[in-house]
């Protein structure tokens, strides 16, 4: 089992048991959500993003506009800095 898959096993078990819920996202914003759960889950550290790029095989340029929607949206951080994406929402507002 590759890297991927522990971490979409991992946040998927997450979410099976009531840790996480999934928020109202775009499929893509989603997906991108979901990697940081489980990657900072996993690593105790967030992901740079040149890692998530190569995970979603997009370019730098297109993740950036993703983690800014993100940020937007108050489901993250950034601290500006190397691995500084924080989780700051795990379920949506109601």
């Amino acid at each position: 089992m590759n890297k991927k898959d522990k971490l979409e096993m991992k946040v998927t078990e997450m979410i099976r048991n009531g840790q996480v819920r999934i928020p109202a996202l775009t499929t893509i914003e989603e997906k991108i959500w979901m990697y940081l759960l489980g990657f900072i889950a996993e690593n105790k550290k967030s992901p740079t993003n040149t890692e998530i790029a190569i995970h979603f095989e997009i370019s730098r340029q297109a993740i950036n506009i993703y983690l800014q929607k993100l940020q937007r949206k108050q489901y993250i951080r950034s601290t500006g800095k190397m691995r500084g994406i924080e989780i700051i929402k795990l379920t949506p507002s109601i």
